[in-house]
C-alpha cells in the first residue's frame, strides 16, 4: 500500500512539473486567441472578447436599478448598435471608459467643483412642458458598451452609450406632486445631455475620433416599485457620429400591453388571438388565478414581438411540463404573424419554462429543474 501511495504522489509531481515546463509558454496577455473569443451562435450576433470583463459601475448600479428597464436598455442598446458596428467586423465586450470615478462625476450636477458634470442645476425651477420643475433630475444612469475591430482587438474602435432620462419629477416638493414628460420634452433635454456627453468622451485619450453612438432611454418605473407595472422603457432618440459634431433624430419605438385600449385599435387580431390564448390556459389549469399578462414591441409602427408573462400558483414538475407542452402547442396563432413569440411561465415569480418561437423554425420549449 505504501508502495502504492508513493507512486501516485509520483505521478501527480510529474504532473505538476510538466504543467509548469519552460518548454511551454503561455499566450501573451494582450494576444487574442480562438479561446479567447465567444462565438456567436447566430449571424446576427456578436462575437465576445474574454475573459468577460463587467463594467466597472455593475455595483453602484444594482443599487437603484431595476432589472426590468436594466436588460431592456441593454438588450435595445446592443440591438441599435449593429446599424453601425457591424457583427462581422467588430467584436464587443463591456464599457470601461466610463469608471466609478468617470461615472459619479457625469451624474451630478455640473459645478466648479465637479465641471464634468452634465446635468445643469435649475435652482429657481424649470419652465418645460407646459409646468414649473423644482431641482429636477433628469438623468438616473448612463450605460457603455465598447466594440473592437478585429484586426486590432486590443483598442476600442467604437462606442455605445444610452442616457436614461428621467420621465416623472417634481412639481412640488411639499406635498411630492410629480409631473411625467412627454416624450417631445425628454428628447429635448435629452438632446442636450447627449452633445454633452459626446464633447466629454472626445475629451479622453484616443477617443477623439472614434466612432460614437448615443441612444435617449425613458424610464418611468424608477417611482414605480410595484410587480404590477410590467412595461420597460424605450428609446426615443439617437445619433451617431465619428467626428465631434453629432445630430440627434427622433425614433418611435416602445412596449404596449395586449390589454390596452390602443392595442385594440392598432393590433386587433393579435389581441383576439392573445385573449383566446388566455382562455385556453385558464381552461388548461383550472385556475383562475393564473396571471397571463401579453405586451408588444413596436418599433416605427411597425410589430417586432410578442412577448407572454404566464405566473401561476404551485405546480409539480409535470404540470408545469405539460403546460409548457400546451403552450407550445396553442401559440400557432400568435406565430402566425411572422414575428418573435416568447412566453414566459413563471411559478411563484422563479421561470420554470420557457416557449419560444421565431420566424421559420419549430417551437422551442426549455423547462428548468
Amino acid at each position: 500500500m505504501k508502495q502504492f501511495k508513493k507512486r501516485v504522489l509520483f505521478i501527480i509531481l510529474s504532473w505538476v512539473m510538466v504543467g509548469c515546463s519552460p518548454s511551454e509558454t503561455l499566450p501573451d496577455d494582450n494576444e487574442v486567441t480562438d479561446q479567447q473569443v465567444v462565438q456567436s451562435t447566430k449571424a446576427a450576433d456578436y462575437e465576445m472578447l474574454v475573459p468577460f470583463v463587467p463594467s466597472p459601475v455593475r455595483q453602484i448600479r444594482t443599487i437603484g436599478a431595476r432589472e426590468i428597464d436594466s436588460y431592456e436598455i441593454g438588450r435595445q442598446l446592443l440591438e441599435n448598435s449593429k446599424e453601425h458596428f457591424s457583427v462581422n467586423n467588430y467584436f464587443i465586450s463591456e464599457g470601461q471608459l466610463i469608471d466609478e470615478s468617470r461615472y459619479i462625476d457625469l451624474l451630478q450636477f455640473k459645478s466648479e467643483d465637479n465641471p464634468d458634470g452634465i446635468m445643469v442645476k435649475y435652482t429657481e425651477g424649470l419652465d418645460i412642458d407646459g409646468v414649473t420643475l423644482v431641482n429636477p433630475i433628469f438623468m438616473s444612469d448612463i450605460f457603455e458598451l465598447n466594440f473592437h475591430q478585429k484586426n486590432k482587438e486590443n483598442s476600442i474602435d467604437g462606442v455605445s452609450l444610452a442616457i436614461v432620462l428621467k420621465r416623472y419629477q417634481v412639481l412640488d416638493e411639499t406635498t411630492g406632486i410629480m409631473h411625467a414628460l412627454s416624450d417631445d420634452a425628454l428628447f429635448n433635454i435629452g438632446q442636450t445631455l447627449g452633445l454633452q456627453l459626446s464633447a466629454y468622451v472626445r475629451s479622453l485619450e484616443n477617443m477623439s475620433d472614434v466612432p460614437l453612438y448615443i441612444g435617449l432611454y425613458v424610464q418611468s418605473s424608477d417611482i414605480d416599485k410595484l410587480p404590477g407595472n410590467y412595461l420597460p422603457g424605450y428609446f426615443i432618440g439617437d445619433a451617431y457620429s465619428a467626428s465631434s459634431s453629432m445630430t440627434f433624430s427622433r425614433s418611435t419605438e416602445g412596449w404596449l400591453l395586449l390589454s390596452d385600449a390602443n392595442a385594440q385599435s392598432m393590433i386587433p387580431e393579435i389581441v383576439s388571438q392573445f385573449d383566446l390564448l388566455k382562455r385556453k390556459i385558464i381552461l388548461f389549469t383550472g385556475d383562475e388565478s393564473v396571471g397571463v399578462v401579453g405586451k408588444v414591441f413596436i418599433d416605427n409602427n411597425s410589430l417586432e414581438s410578442i412577448q407572454v408573462d404566464l405566473n401561476v400558483p404551485s405546480k409539480t414538475y409535470l404540470e408545469t411540463f405539460g403546460l409548457g407542452q400546451y403552450i407550445a402547442q396553442e401559440i400557432e396563432g400568435l406565430s402566425n404573424f411572422d414575428i418573435t413569440v416568447k412566453v414566459k411561465l413563471d411559478v411563484y415569480s422563479k421561470t420554470r419554462a420557457v416557449v419560444i418561437k421565431n420566424p421559420g423554425e419549430k417551437v422551442m420549449l426549455e423547462v428548468f429543474d
